[in-house]
């Protein structure tokens, strides 16, 4: 069985938001910054991986 650690599932979850947050920053550039959902979604995609970094970040301030 695959057991990862806290910081193993944290570093993930940041590569995973990293990963959709650039998409979405493709798809607006793409799109001429014209389309409102893709917009809205690429504020989302940048809160929620400032958010992932965020949790890593105290994580490892916490030295578990």
């Amino acid at each position: 069985m695959n057991h990862k650690t806290q910081k193993e599932e944290l570093q993930f979850d940041c590569q995973l938001k990293a990963k959709n947050l650039q998409t979405a920053l493709n798809s607006v550039v793409n799109y001429n910054f014209q389309s409102f959902f893709l917009l809205e979604n690429y504020i989302r995609c940048k809160k929620e991986s400032i958010e992932a970094v965020e949790r890593l970040i105290r994580h490892l301030e916490s030295g578990k």
